[in-house]
């Protein structure tokens, strides 16, 4: 978006209709080229909002833990496909200094902490935002931050496919059949989750475009 130069600007101008279907469709793959997004993410949500973006053509820095993933799965080879691999120690100085250094050419932040430990690690998002007015910032917490009864729950897709009714609406056949409660192990919450929130991500880019200010998601 900023730089005029892009394949996004050039679409926007009106040239993309010319352009043969094979160049149009790189153009459409790189939309996001020369957005930098930071992927606080763990387990489904928050990776699958970054390697949607990166499909877009942005670049996506994950941050994971200093010993690794906090979700040791052959998934995080589809949810990181893509992004580029960092591991800092967040509760120490340096790699404070370190994160803040990538922060400051960030244009998104995605994390799906509970409410509350963004700060506990020094990384108050209202904070960062007041610090770099242009940044987005995407929470994925399980509950909202005012849920006063949910928020501080780990938001396992077991707990809010029970919360939400999902075990329990897996189709009239299984419920006639005496299946219900049915289990579903698809992680339909995380993927509806991250579907939106990417599109949301894109939205809160474009109106930045125009007023110069990003937002806060959540």
């Amino acid at each position: 978006f900023s730089n005029k130069n892009s394949c996004c600007a050039h679409c926007l101008r009106g040239k993309m209709s010319a352009a043969p279907a094979l160049k149009r469709q790189a153009c459409l793959a790189q939309q996001l080229s020369g957005i930098v997004v930071v992927d606080f993410g763990h387990y489904v949500a928050g990776p699958l909002v970054g390697r949607l973006l990166a499909d877009q053509g942005a670049e996506v820095i994950k941050i994971d833990p200093p010993d690794g993933p906090r979700w040791h799965s052959e998934a995080n080879r589809t949810l990181n496909h893509g992004k580029h691999m960092m591991q800092l120690d967040l509760k120490t100085p340096a790699g404070l200094r370190q994160i803040r250094q990538l922060l400051a050419r960030a244009d998104v932040v995605i994390e799906n902490f509970r409410p509350g430990v963004m700060t506990s690690l020094g990384l108050n998002l209202k904070e960062l935002r007041q610090d770099w007015p242009r940044l987005v910032t995407v929470s994925l917490p399980g509950f909202a931050s005012d849920d006063v009864e949910h928020a501080g729950l780990r938001a396992y897709e077991g707990i809010i496919a029970a919360v939400t009714g999902i075990f329990i609406d897996m189709g009239l056949d299984r419920t006639l059949e005496g299946y219900s409660p049915c289990y579903s192990a698809l992680p339909q919450a995380s993927v509806y989750a991250a579907v939106m929130a990417s599109l949301a991500v894109v939205s809160a880019l474009v109106a930045r475009h125009a007023s110069g200010v990003g937002d806060q998601i959540e």
